[in-house]
């Protein structure tokens, strides 16, 4: 330790000591160098700052980034609903008359057969052509409104296939509905309809379009 001047503080005589360091020749030398590039480099660190030009009134009006930013999320907003009421359009207009015309199917497929039909023979089977006729028209109206129209062969084929499908599991149904029983010949009624309604709707679009 060694001793400092002494100093006076409010008319009071102090002494201070300070430690020293033995052998100070060997570490002046590289912390004085270690204190010049640190400084250096806390140097380039320090952030480096521009002076920003304030709007001023004589400047103009200044701009309105709220309303900028508000009239950009309406907008977004205005074309996301646009979409979805379109998608919400098409599925009201093609594939829900489907929903529940299927649903009717099911229903009455749930309770025994009508007794007061008239007596014509094969008048059942008529009946499966004519109302499976009717699905696959509806199921080829609305394939033509999705991103596969442009595909005729696939369209026409997914219209006789999902209402053929249907035919046969509404078949199925029916074996486990009491008094109803499934029926091979039914289901090749309900598939021949489901071609015929496929092929009548397709030439009365081709007729229509030419």
């Amino acid at each position: 330790m060694r001793e400092l001047q002494p100093m006076k503080s409010n008319g009071v005589t102090c002494a201070v000591k300070m430690p020293t360091l033995q052998n100070s020749t060997l570490w002046t030398g590289p912390a004085a160098r270690f204190s010049h590039s640190g400084a250096r480099i806390l140097k380039n660190m320090s952030p480096k700052t521009r002076p920003v030009k304030r709007c001023l009134e004589k400047d103009g009006p200044q701009p309105d980034f709220k309303a900028g930013f508000r009239g950009l999320g309406s907008e977004i907003r205005f074309q996301v609903s646009g979409i979805s009421l379109e998608k919400l359009h098409k599925f009201i207009i093609y594939w829900f008359p489907i929903i529940v015309y299927c649903l009717l199917i099911y229903s009455q497929s749930s309770h025994p057969s009508p007794q007061s039909l008239p007596d014509w023979p094969f008048i059942d089977k008529l009946l499966h052509f004519a109302g499976y006729a009717l699905l696959g028209a509806l199921f080829l109206r609305a394939f033509n409104t999705t991103p596969i129209k442009h595909h005729l062969k696939l369209v026409l084929i997914l219209s006789v296939l999902l209402s053929a499908l249907y035919g046969i599991s509404d078949e199925i149904h029916q074996s486990f509905v009491p008094f109803r029983t499934a029926d091979v010949l039914d289901a090749l009624s309900d598939i021949l309809g489901s071609i015929a309604g496929v092929y009548l709707y397709h030439t009365n679009i081709s007729i229509r379009d030419a």
